[in-house]
């Protein structure tokens, strides 16, 4: 290899040594000033962050704008900022995108797409999405009622690391003062069975095409492993 593509090299190493760890400052940053409710310091250091590709400081962007705080509402630029880190894999704004073409805002109402991006989002195991996701299998809304697997859905979202604990919804337990205590056995099969698989709606489509084909020791299956 040649002087001149060593040096190349050696530049790009730098620049990318140097630019790292200001994109991790500046998200750091920022999210800092949105726990101080801080919104104009959040969008001054999430903006170049989410321009540079960061799909966190997207995602954070697009909360800011979508809910106007530390600038003007705009729904628009909500959708586009979500709609990148989205893309990117960032389950939050995969939920966003979602909840955006459920009610029309930034972008034509389409529930087809709010469903895609709303399953999207679950599969990155985004509690709010498997609260909305649990809530439809709950009430039959688009799809085949379930309540084992609503259930099943609630608890995921409830045992969540994304969740906070304000968020956490008491639907999973009125939900289960309708079941039997066989029926809610089963549910925590279900949960067992989609905690644990690699990818969520893969493993929620197959219980739905063969609700009978998970087996009865799931959980302890996997606690074994």
């Amino acid at each position: 290899m040649n002087t001149k593509k060593w040096s190349a090299m050696a530049a790009l190493a730098l620049c990318l040594c140097a630019v790292q760890p200001h994109a991790i400052a500046g998200l750091a940053e920022g999210m800092a000033a949105m726990q101080k409710t801080d919104y104009g310091v959040a969008l001054k250091e999430f903006t170049p962050e989410a321009e540079r590709g960061n799909a966190e400081a997207q995602f954070q962007l697009g909360t800011l704008y979508g809910q106007g705080l530390g600038v003007d509402q705009d729904a628009v630029a909500a959708f586009k900022w979500n709609q990148m880190a989205a893309n990117a894999g960032n389950a939050g704004a995969q939920y966003q995108i979602a909840t955006m073409y459920k009610k029309g805002e930034g972008v034509p109402q389409d529930n087809a797409l709010a469903t895609q991006w709303l399953r999207k989002s679950a599969d990155g195991r985004y509690a709010l999405a498997l609260q909305d996701l649990g809530s439809a299998y709950q009430s039959g809304a688009g799809v085949k009622a379930d309540k084992l697997l609503a259930l099943a859905l609630f608890n995921l979202s409830n045992f969540s690391d994304n969740l906070s604990p304000n968020k956490k919804i008491s639907s999973s337990f009125v939900l289960a003062k309708d079941l039997t205590g066989t029926e809610v056995k089963r549910s925590w099969t279900i949960f067992c069975v989609l905690g644990n698989a690699k990818s969520l709606i893969s493993a929620l489509d197959a219980y739905v095409a063969n609700p009978k084909g998970i087996p009865a020791n799931a959980c302890a299956a996997n606690s074994a492993k």
